[in-house]
Order: structure tokens, then sequence, then C-alpha cells
């Protein structure tokens, strides 16, 4: 074998994974093809569960320095009023706050700690081929150079979108959402509290969210039912 695992993506789930797998000994290759994370609305908030996972990895700590900011609190405004405030790590089983982090850094972070955990990792590559058995072999295509190596196991985390799954007919079970969901990042706003705020109702929508980043940065989404006939605000022109 030439490796015991490889996975197709190194963002936040094939990173994750990578590190878990090496810290248990395994020989571990992540396949990126991004040189560079890029931002997009793909969710800041890790809540309270959420971090409780993370110190089970033993990522917490990664994530902090990724930097992070910490969520204490959830608080409902409705018509402009804060009108509830929930304290997450005195309501939540896990008994921690949540923490809010930049996506591009989340991902930074986690395949920089999988790569000092000692997995290899490849980036500006891509799968391009699995043939699945015992073993498995993955091709991975770099430049113009095309290499097909073996290993035990091969995971696919290259997003939800991913071609490698259709390509291997990998059935997947899906609701759709009735919800229509935007976002921007907005920087130059301080938020000195540590709080998810969400808003009640919109005036663009039936709820707004803002999520505070480090930096005096804010990820803010707008959120209404597919029956309300507005129009889409996502995308580069909305």
């Amino acid at each position: 074998m030439d490796y015991d695992l490889i996975i197709a993506g190194g963002s936040v789930s094939g990173a994750a994974l990578g590190f878990a797998a090496r810290r248990q000994g395994a020989r571990v290759l992540i396949v990126e093809r991004t040189t560079t994370f890029q931002d997009q609305i793909r969710g800041e908030a890790l809540h309270p569960w959420g971090v409780h996972e993370l110190q089970r990895l033993g990522l917490a700590s990664v994530v902090e320095r990724a930097p992070a900011a910490s969520a204490n609190y959830w608080d409902t405004h409705v018509g402009g009023m804060r009108v509830d405030r929930r304290d997450l790590a005195q309501t939540s089983r896990a008994h921690t706050p949540g923490m809010n982090v930049h996506h591009p850094e989340l991902q930074n972070a986690l395949l920089t700690a999988a790569q000092d955990a000692g997995a290899d990792v490849m980036r500006a590559a891509r799968v391009c081929a699995l043939e699945p058995g015992a073993p498995v072999w993955v091709s991975i295509e770099a430049g113009a150079r095309t290499r097909r190596l073996r290993a035990r196991l091969a995971v696919i985390a290259d997003g939800r979108s991913s071609r490698l799954r259709r390509e291997l007919a990998v059935p997947i079970s899906a609701t759709a959402s009735a919800m229509r969901v935007a976002g921007v990042l907005v920087s130059g706003v301080p938020c000195p509290e540590a709080a998810i705020s969400a808003f009640y109702p919109a005036t663009f929508g039936a709820l707004a969210a803002l999520f505070p980043l480090p930096g005096d940065r804010a990820r803010i989404y707008f959120a209404y039912h597919r029956a309300l006939a507005l129009p889409s605000y996502a995308g580069s022109d909305a």
C-alpha cells in the first residue's frame, strides 16, 4: 500500500479526518485542488456541540488560533429590540460556548494541522479517478503529471457537488429546503460582545443573523421562505 487513507478534498471535513487518522498512526494523503481557499457562503458558526467535537479530536486549540471568536450568547431581537439572551455554555449539553471563525481561515488552520501531524498534502492537484476494490486505486492529476496510488481506503470529501461521487453513482438522500439563504461578509464592523444575533422580522426577508468574526468583521445572513417570492439576494449582482 502507498497509503492507508487517501482523501479527495482538503477542506474542513477532509483535513479534520486526515488529522484524526494521523493521530491513530495511519499513513494519510490529502489531495486539495486549490492553492488558496476563497471566501464562500459556507457558514462560520460552530455551535456548542461542534466545539465539543473539536475538543474531542484535539483540534480546539488549532481552531482558536485560526483565529476564532468565542460565541458565548445567542441574542434574539424582535422589532429592533433584544428580547432574549441565551447563554450557550449554560444551556447546552456540551457546556461549552460556540465559536465563530472565518471559513477560509478555518480551512487553512485544519489543513496545516493535518500536515503538521504528519499527513502528506498535495495542493493544486485533484483526484481524477477512483477504482474501488482492495486496494483502492486512486489516480491523481498534478499539472501535466498523473500518478496512480494504492490505498486501503479512499474518502471523497470534495464538496456537495462532487464529480467523483456522481461518477461512482454514490446515492445521497436530501430534502429540498423551503428557505432561501444569502450572506455577505462585511469589515470594519466592531462587535465587542461575543454574541450571535438573530433579528425578526427583517425588512428584506424573514430573518437576519449576524455572526461576529475576529478582525472587526462579521458575516450577515438573510433568510426567507421561498413562498414569499422575494428577489434572490445571492450572486455577484445581488
